[in-house]
């Protein structure tokens, strides 16, 4: 009886032994491959921030391309529309050649605007704001020249002085204003080379365009300060 119930508990034991050995066995293999799941999980995750980071990398390549292209299409824009600015102002011209031409307008000009009696002096006065070697050139090309009987006196313009035309050169264009101020009591005729200008209250202004000098007349605007404009000058305005 009792060799029966030592014999059952050693069966047992050998059992228990032997189920522990295997169950520590799988146990020892589930911690194998969950330990390598999580080694190439790991892996996985390196890798694809690896590539992450490569595709970060050619977009801020990419961005940095797209931005230089804006910035040189601007670049670009500037500098044609600067070109187109210069050959409207005359950029096709040598400056001597251009202010020689448009001394022969201030003359033209001159002369087919009908004077009121208030500038019954000796000269005909031209106050031109601009450098003094474009003052220079007028008063060369123009220093033989009469209106109505009167010399032409051309001088660098002032704010005393009452003149029958005030010619503003481009050089000066961003004193048009306050020109403009300065003259409103007289009836003086504005002369811009900023054909813009025609609008805020300049009475001519040239267009220049590649060899050629035209000009815009404010007809309007003449008669609004008492000045009468001929036909033949109206004729060629564009």
């Amino acid at each position: 009886m009792q060799f029966r119930l030592l014999h059952r508990i050693l069966l047992i034991s050998l059992i228990i032994f032997f189920t522990s050995c295997v169950t520590k066995k799988k146990y020892a293999q589930l911690e194998k491959s969950k330990k390598e799941s999580i080694q190439s999980r790991d892996q996985e995750i390196v890798k694809i921030k690896a590539v992450n980071d490569s595709l970060q990398i050619e977009l801020a390549k990419r961005d940095s391309a797209v931005l230089a292209l804006k910035t040189r299409s601007v670049d670009l824009e500037s500098k044609n529309e600067k070109a187109k600015s210069s050959a409207k102002r005359g950029g096709a011209l040598p400056k001597g050649t251009e202010y020689e031409r448009k001394s022969q307008f201030l003359y033209n000009f001159a002369a087919y605007i009908e004077w009121p009696v208030i500038y019954n002096g000796t000269d005909f006065v031209v106050g031109v704001a601009g450098d003094k070697d474009v003052i220079e050139k007028i008063q060369k090309t123009l220093s033989d020249k009469k209106v109505g009987g009167k010399k032409i006196k051309i001088e660098k313009y002032n704010k005393v002085t009452n003149y029958h035309i005030v010619y503003i050169t481009s050089a000066s264009s961003d004193d048009f204003q306050t020109i403009k101020s300065e003259l409103k009591k007289n009836k003086t005729v504005i002369i811009t080379d900023d054909d813009v200008l025609i609008g805020s209250g300049a009475h001519i202004s040239f267009i220049d365009d590649d060899e050629k000098i035209k000009y815009t007349i404010n007809k309007p605007s003449i008669e609004k300060i008492g000045l009468k404009v001929s036909m033949e000058l109206m004729r060629f305005s564009e």
